[in-house]
């Protein structure tokens, strides 16, 4: 997305973000986005839904799992209500129960792995006025409701056990339910013919449920950035509150305002701290703390916790929180100043349950202490021919980057096998190239000699390589890649069965891309870019403190599909010691100081992930697992003021061409006094067939149709 697309993505959320009453869950800023929420309005007013096609629930003591963002038709004895989903936390530990939690709810599994289905006791918030304030539900109607315990509880909350087709469906977390839900059963809200550009149309004709829930998921983290970039908003977990709502809190003099947050954080932290008594000192203990009847429990919410008003009070709650752990904790250690440990256990049950530990205000870190780390295995980089472990390679939270090299295969058949190949690091200074299986198969009755044709840059250039065998893998060894070449990008490869020659190109892009100031004129694969820009330089030599951070982060950390790299922040200085041999690494408040600059610069920011029970490290923070702070490296894009380097002989051969495709879409014309014309409607007929999209097969009254075309040069 061009910087001018998310700035104006990120506006339009911090503005419906503002307009709602409650906190806004990536799930339900989608919704905004795709559904059109209109902020001056106040709800889904005027877009492309109908609500006479959402689902009917007949809710009662238990029902299918409902997932945040969920549209439904609330089946009532006065007719349907409409509702958004907004709100979902578990319910296990009742508020009636307290607000100190047994450890072994804490995180605990929905059912067996093998059941069939998977029942939660659930809490959700919905939001009765999503389309249209006063328009689906009054305050009386509600209040009846509430009275009824098998509708709502008394706070206008849906209290119920949810039940999950599988276990595995249970454990998802909300974002990845909601994929999930909406490529099934409310597929037809994605596929609506209304809708100004359905999903649909973006994908392959016919593409099934896993292509769009998908396809979701990347739309969603595109969302997900978008929230991340306004800085009138912060987050917590997969919720957006918008900093005003958040700092008006934290000024309330009255009940559930900025006193009694800081009188519960302090509570919270000290809750496991001993205290004399008569018969000696209470002995220091481990505390789960359940957010949601803690707040329930201060002194007069009477009343100031229901409908929407309860998840904005839990979010700022948690803010607040987190922002006293990260601020009163000592860098080193992790440790208030009275020796307690304060980590969010467990985001998803009953609101929040943090966890005290009490440590000692003398302890340090030891190595004895729940590793926060990644999961076993392989870490990152590995060479392409045998050789020593590089010392980071032999500790256990490390991440595995073989995929990163691994051949992909477009088209393989009898005539020709067609793949693309991402040139790593290893791969140019050793002249190496990892081949798919089938062609290293289909080479084997073949001379080892092969010629390789390389198409890059205007150019035709040829060179003889041998394939070898290394560490059980085959490769093109000798081939010999152009000086400017770069770690990550991407090479098409072909080869006709039977034949000694491989061909290969790469892909220019018009106009280029710029990432963190450099110029790219050809594809390439964003997760080697951080990976391998960060290991080019700096192999074992003293470096200065923000270079050794930046470097453990991007070649260390978790690394996702857009290259963004994110490490956890307590294994900061392991790394950089790792990666450097305990030689030449800055000591650790020269790397700490690093951090504050890196972040003050936003070259680096933080975010939340979350620890799994195996140890495995996830990001985003997952539901119902501890959370961790990441320190996180996002490669910056910017393409508005690219320069064309001179090196390049194709910049004086030909003018670039700027130009796109327009997916096909209804525009509105009736302001215009027009109708749509025959072609139109004949066109929207087609498209429609073709991409599987449901509802009328005539265009609504006042709009038209705009087939898919290419606009520019």
């Amino acid at each position: 997305m061009v910087p001018s697309e998310a700035e104006r993505l990120g506006r339009y959320l911090g503005a419906v973000v503002s307009a709602r009453q409650c906190p806004v869950h990536i799930a339900v800023a989608f919704n905004a986005v795709y559904f059109g929420y209109d902020v001056v309005a106040g709800g889904y007013v005027g877009g492309p839904l109908d609500l006479d096609v959402f689902p009917q629930v007949r809710l009662g003591d238990s029902g299918p799992a409902l997932p945040i963002g969920a549209m439904i038709n609330l089946v009532t004895g006065a007719g349907l209500l409409p509702a958004e989903v907004v709100y979902k936390e578990g319910a296990r530990w009742s508020t009636d129960q307290g607000e100190e939690i047994p450890e072994d709810i804490v995180g605990e599994s929905a059912a067996p792995a093998d059941a069939h289905v998977a029942t939660l006791r659930e809490r959700l918030v919905i939001d009765f006025d999503a389309f249209g304030r006063g328009l689906s539900a009054s305050t009386t109607q509600i209040a009846r409701l509430s009275r009824k315990a098998r509708w709502l509880n008394p706070d206008g909350h849906l209290v119920l056990d949810s039940e999950y087709p599988s276990a595995a469906a249970a454990d998802l977390d909300d974002l990845a339910y909601y994929a999930r839900y909406l490529a099934g059963p409310a597929r037809h809200l994605i596929l609506s013919s209304l809708a100004p550009l359905p999903l649909a149309t973006l994908l392959a004709p016919g593409a099934g449920a896993i292509a769009l829930e998908q396809a979701l998921t990347s739309v969603f983290a595109t969302v997900r950035e978008a929230l991340l970039w306004n800085g009138e908003i912060r987050m917590h977990g997969d919720y957006a509150v918008s900093r005003a709502s958040y700092a008006s809190r934290l000024h309330d003099d009255g009940v559930l305002g900025g006193g009694d947050l800081d009188s519960l954080s302090t509570t919270i932290a000290g809750s496991a701290v001993p205290r004399p008594g008569r018969r000696g000192s209470r002995a220091a203990r481990v505390t789960h703390t359940a957010l949601g009847p803690a707040i329930r429990k201060l002194a007069g919410t009477g009343g100031l916790l229901r409908g929407l008003a309860y998840p904005l009070a839990i979010c700022h709650a948690n803010l607040l929180l987190g922002d006293f752990a990260r601020s009163s904790s000592d860098e080193e250690t992790g440790l208030l100043d009275n020796g307690v440990r304060l980590t969010l256990r467990d985001a998803w049950q009953a609101g929040g349950v943090w966890r005290a530990e009490y440590v000692g205000r003398e302890a340090l870190p030891s190595p004895d202490l729940p590793d926060p780390g990644f999961p076993p295995g392989p870490v990152v980089a590995p060479e392409d021919a045998p050789r020593a472990p590089a010392p980071w390679e032999t500790v256990s939270w490390a991440r595995d980057d073989e995929s990163l090299s691994e051949p992909r295969i477009i088209e393989a058949s009898d005539e020709e096998v067609v793949w693309t190949s991402v040139l790593r690091l290893s791969h140019l200074r050793n002249a190496t190239l990892l081949l798919p299986d089938p062609v290293a198969a289909g080479l084997a009755p073949t001379p080892n000699a092969l010629r390789v044709e390389l198409d890059h840059d205007g150019g035709l250039t040829t060179s003889v390589a041998t394939v070898v065998r290394a560490a059980g893998r085959p490769y093109l060894a000798g081939s010999v890649w152009p000086s400017s070449f770069f770690p990550g990008i991407v090479l098409i490869l072909r080869w006709t069965p039977g034949t000694d020659v491989v061909r290969a190109r790469t892909v220019r892009l018009d106009p280029p891309v710029r990432v963190d100031g450099e110029t790219f004129w050809y594809r390439f694969d964003r997760r080697v870019l951080t990976r391998d820009g960060a290991a080019e330089d700096g192999d074992g030599a003293p470096t200065g403190a923000v270079h050794q951070v930046m470097r453990a982060v991007r070649v260390l950390g978790l690394l996702d599909n857009y290259g963004r790299a994110t490490l956890p922040e307590s294994r900061l200085f392991e790394a950089v010691r790792l990666l450097w041999h305990d030689r030449g690494a800055r000591p650790d408040p020269e790397l700490t100081a690093a951090v504050v600059t890196l972040l003050a610069r936003r070259v680096l920011s933080l975010e939340w992930g979350s620890l799994a029970a195996d140890g495995q490290v996830d990001h985003p923070a997952r539901a119902r697992q501890a959370r961790i702070r990441l320190l996180s490296y996002v490669p910056v894009r910017d393409d508005s003021a690219w320069t064309q380097p001179e090196w390049s002989p194709l910049a004086a051969a030909r003018p670039l061409a700027h130009s796109h495709v327009v997916q096909g879409h209804i525009r509105r014309i009736d302001h215009l006094g027009q109708q749509a014309s025959d072609a139109a409607r004949t066109a929207y007929r087609e498209d429609k067939e073709l991409w599987g999209l449901v509802g009328s097969r005539e265009i609504p009254d006042g709009y038209t149709y705009v087939p898919a075309h290419r606009r520019g040069v």
